[in-house]
């Protein structure tokens, strides 16, 4: 496949490049398209209409986030 880049688009591709964002032309040009495909599959995600839909589709799930509260008993404190 034969594409044709704009001025701009080769000045972003070789700013990436050169600060060290990519390696190469081509790594940078496969790090904008997997940008890409994240964004179109997050633009596809269900959307959640109730409690246990956005529970289910949470963005955070994997993430292994310690959501668990703090079992510790608040202390009191004498204010004098």
């Amino acid at each position: 496949m034969k594409i044709t880049l704009n001025a701009e688009q080769e000045r972003l591709l070789a700013e990436a490049v050169s600060n060290g964002v990519a390696s190469s032309l081509e790594d940078a040009i496969d790090k904008a398209l997997q940008s890409l495909r994240t964004t179109t599959a997050t633009a596809q995600e269900p959307k959640a209409t109730n409690l246990s839909d956005l529970l289910i589709h949470s963005p955070f799930f994997g993430a292994k986030l310690n959501l668990e509260r703090n079992q510790d008993p608040p202390r009191e404190i004498d204010i004098e």
